[in-house]
């Protein structure tokens, strides 16, 4: 099954949010942007994307390049070489990435 909310501290303050509202992560420097629906600002925590992967991928994400992981459930369209998300986010991915999103957008999106 998934996994709970995902769970993080921000400005001292702990934050729990759904994964679904999570459209993407991605690293800068030290730390981990997380990038939620409905709030103009990632939030940026201390956190490495290597300690959330695995659960991210357990929640529909997939890396798109070493430093971003994406929301399946948030992808609109995708045209090479970008992956554009809700809000009007987009990624830059190269081609064999990009394949590798599209198939596992499809098989997402066969699966909801």
């Amino acid at each position: 099954g998934l996994a709970e909310d995902f769970h993080f501290q921000f400005m001292k303050q702990n934050y729990s949010v759904p994964w679904s509202d999570i459209i993407c992560f991605n690293t800068e420097g030290n730390n981990l942007l997380i990038t939620v629906i409905n709030t103009p600002d990632p939030y940026a925590v201390h956190k490495s994307m290597k300690s959330i992967r695995a659960d991210a991928i357990k929640n529909h994400f997939i890396s798109c390049t070493s430093s971003y992981m994406i929301n399946l459930y948030h992808i609109k369209t995708i045209k090479d070489p970008y992956v554009y998300l809700s809000e009007g986010k987009k990624v830059k991915a190269g081609k064999r990435v990009i394949k590798d999103v599209k198939e596992a957008q499809l098989s997402f999106l066969l699966r909801t």
